[in-house]
């Protein structure tokens, strides 16, 4: 477990799609839900505190998401 500071915690997820299709951002958060409760398991702090920030990045082949704490 991880030693965060009190308060906030900034979250950024940036989501690079597996193709030019497009798709709602507030859809690509809601498939990742799962991780975002692991991340918070893995550093012991309740997922209320994050402070999202998403964006959607270039295509990458089989598509990738990126959570940066």
């Amino acid at each position: 477990m991880v030693d965060l500071p009190d308060g906030p915690v900034p979250v950024r997820v940036v989501f690079h799609p597996p193709d030019k299709r497009g798709r709602d951002l507030d859809n690509m958060l809601a498939s990742c839900k799962a991780y975002l409760d692991g991340v918070s398991d893995a550093y012991g702090v309740n997922d209320s505190r994050f402070v999202l920030t998403l964006e959607r990045g270039p295509v990458v082949k089989g598509g990738r998401v990126e959570v940066t704490l």
